[in-house]
């Protein structure tokens, strides 16, 4: 079971979870009162997460929440590190971590990611979906499936610099002005990429942002490091160990999705599961890590759920459970 392996913050983050906190019923209830009993060893993850939804609750927005805990999780340790405090302590000390928490997320989201919302154009594109926008200077974005990009609603002509935020996928072309004017894409994760004229492509999902140059160049700027990538390279950027690594593509594989094909080069079932979900918008749940670790090698069209679950099945011999919205792979049983 996926929670087997979920920490206090990936809890937090589980909708069903939060909802069991906030609104709890006699179903819910009763199924973690068994999960508890059946994996105790996961109580102090469970309490951990039950303590902060309580003391300052979660937004609905997926990319505050995660920066939200990200913070959360580093001033608990400092206060832990630097004293031992009792339990009822350290209750009034989270909640006064959780009161400057929230404004320092606040101020985070407000003045470093995003303006002021009434001043923000926004584009976005449901599951299944893909758009093209053609912006005031001539750059062009195509977005992915499940993403959204927002820009200034002012007049780029009158501003110093070109400012796009990203949540999700998506290819841009960057027109080159003749005031060299910047052009930079913000992701949710701190990295930010700067442009004068190019093509590349942006994947900002999960906990992780990567970026495909096509051509031109660009520059990579995260909260330890900057970069420059030459066509044919992919940055990747992980907010766990918050590394930029960088290596050579097939840029075909990388924009396939532009042309309605999944391409999966010798990826694990685990990252397929978690394309699914992105793009049809339902929970996937593998039964086995070593399913999970299985790797696929394909090229799938994007239209069809039920193609790309026959292919899966006959490529790894496996069983598929669909349950309302979501599906279960695990292995046959011969």
């Amino acid at each position: 079971m996926k929670y087997l392996h979920y920490t206090s913050e990936d809890f937090a983050l589980d909708e069903q979870f939060q909802q069991w906190v906030l609104n709890p019923n006699a179903d819910t209830n009763q199924f973690w009162k068994e999960w508890l009993a059946t994996n105790p060893q996961k109580q102090k993850e469970v309490s951990d997460a039950i303590e902060l939804i309580k003391l300052v609750g979660l937004s609905e927005d997926h990319t505050a929440n995660t920066h939200y805990l990200e913070v959360w999780n580093e001033l608990k340790q400092n206060s832990e590190r630097n004293s031992r405090v009792s339990r009822p302590v350290w209750k009034y000390a989270a909640a006064c971590i959780g009161i400057g928490m929230l404004i320092v997320v606040g101020l985070w989201w407000k003045y470093s990611t995003l303006p002021e919302k009434d001043k923000l154009l926004t584009y976005k594109t449901g599951y299944g979906q893909t758009k093209s926008i053609q912006l005031p200077d001539g750059s062009r974005i195509t977005l992915n499936t499940n993403s959204k990009v927002y820009l200034s609603a002012q007049d780029w002509n009158k501003q110093s610099e070109r400012t796009v935020y990203i949540d999700g996928e998506a290819f841009f072309e960057v027109a080159h002005t003749p005031d060299h004017k910047r052009f930079i894409v913000n992701t949710p994760h701190k990295l930010n990429i700067e442009v004068l004229g190019t093509k590349f492509n942006v994947n900002a999902r999960r906990n992780q942002a990567e970026v495909y140059l096509q051509s031109g160049k660009v520059k990579l700027t995260s909260n330890t490091e900057n970069l420059l990538l030459v066509p044919g390279q992919m940055a990747e950027y992980n907010l766990n160990d918050r590394q930029i690594t960088v290596h050579s593509v097939d840029g075909k594989a990388c924009t396939a999705w532009q042309n309605h094909f999944f391409v999966f080069d010798d990826e694990p079932l685990s990252k397929v599961a978690e394309t699914i979900e992105d793009y049809f918008g339902v929970k996937v749940r593998i039964a086995d890590q070593s399913l999970a670790q299985q790797r696929i090698t394909a090229r799938i069209p994007q239209g069809n759920i039920e193609v790309l679950l026959d292919i899966l099945t006959a490529m790894l011999k496996i069983k598929v459970i669909r349950k309302n919205t979501e599906i279960i792979l695990q292995q046959k049983q011969f």
